[in-house]
C-alpha cells in the first residue's frame, strides 16, 4: 500500500489488488477478496487508486528504490506499507494506514 497527497492536500491511497485485495496461493479461480475490506476501504478518508497493471514490473515487496522513487517524486508525506502477498490486507495492516491518514 502507498498513501500520498493530491496537489490541493488530499490523501491518496493506490492500492494493489492483486497479493492485497485477492491473496495469492491455491487454485487463481478460488481467490476471494479479503473479508470486510470494503466497507473499511471506503471508510478510509482517502481517494482510492486500483493499482492493477503493473505489468512487468509488478513485484511483491518494497525496496529502497520504491522508496527512493517516492522521495524524488512525491515531496509530501507518504505512507508505504508492505502487505504479504499470500495474506492479504490485515486488520493490523488496515489500522496502521488509519492512523496515519488520522495523523497526517
Amino acid at each position: 500500500m502507498l498513501s500520498a497527497m493530491t496537489p490541493d492536500g488530499g490523501p491518496i491511497l493506490f492500492l494493489d489488488v492483486d497479493g492485497t485485495l485477492l491473496p495469492y496461493g491455491g487454485d487463481p479461480a478460488g481467490r476471494l477478496l479479503v473479508a470486510g475490506v470494503g466497507p473499511r476501504l471506503g471508510a478510509l478518508l482517502c481517494e482510492l487508486v486500483w493499482a492493477t497493471t503493473w505489468g512487468e514490473q509488478a513485484n511483491d515487496e518494497l525496496a529502497d528504490a520504491d522508496r527512493q522513487w517516492v522521495r524524488t517524486q512525491h515531496a509530501g508525506a507518504a505512507f508505504l506499507r508492505q502487505v504479504q502477498p499470500y495474506r492479504g490486507v490485515t486488520d493490523e495492516d488496515l489500522a496502521a494506514l488509519e492512523d496515519w491518514l488520522q495523523w497526517r
